[in-house]
Order: C-alpha cells, then sequence, then structure tokens
C-alpha cells in the first residue's frame, strides 16, 4: 500500500504568522486530546492486545483531515530512512485489514 503524496506547508514555507500559531495550538490540542484519551482507556481497561477482534481487524476513519494534515506534516519532516521505516511498519500493519477487506 503506498502512501499518497501530500504537500504539506512547513515553517520555512509558511509565512502567515497566523498559520503557524494555528498548528501550534492544534498540536497542543491533539497531545492532550492523546493526553485524556490514554486516561481514560487505562480507566476503563483498553489495552491494545494484538487480538483477532473488531479494533485490530477494522479499517477506522476517524481522524480529522487536520489531523491528517498534521501527520502528514511531521511525517515530511523526518529524516529519509525513519519515513522508509514508518512505511513498511505500516505496510505490516495494515495487511490484515487490506486482506479482510476482500
Amino acid at each position: 500500500m503506498e502512501v499518497p503524496v501530500v504537500l504539506i506547508p512547513t515553517a520555512a514555507t509558511l509565512h502567515d504568522e497566523k498559520l503557524i500559531a494555528f498548528y501550534d495550538r492544534l498540536q497542543n490540542i491533539f497531545a492532550d486530546m492523546d493526553r485524556k484519551y490514554g486516561i481514560a482507556a487505562e480507566y476503563y481497561g483498553f489495552q491494545c492486545q494484538g487480538c483477532q477482534e473488531n479494533c485490530c481487524r477494522t479499517r477506522f476513519y476517524h481522524h480529522t483531515y487536520l489531523e491528517y494534515l498534521s501527520i502528514r506534516r511531521g511525517f515530511g519532516n523526518l529524516d529519509p530512512l525513519r519515513q522508509s521505516a514508518i512505511r513498511l511498519k505500516a505496510e505490516e500493519v495494515c495487511r490484515p485489514t487490506d486482506l479482510s477487506d476482500n
């Protein structure tokens, strides 16, 4: 599975300080959401065990476009070797879901 190439603005290409500030605030919001999800998941005992049930075999599309852009932006800032390693791992993780789609 090939990851689509999306051009994401970087700090070097963004000339609008308001947009840079927006991205920074957005990162803080996402980090806070992640922390709070972790607290709730721990409280309710939600832990990934690699099971063959719903979580591990269902493709979720629960992210927002802004979250997607944020991930792509961070990914674009990684060195090419790290990007390659992540792509290989993503293919490995997505393979069971791809197979269950057919």
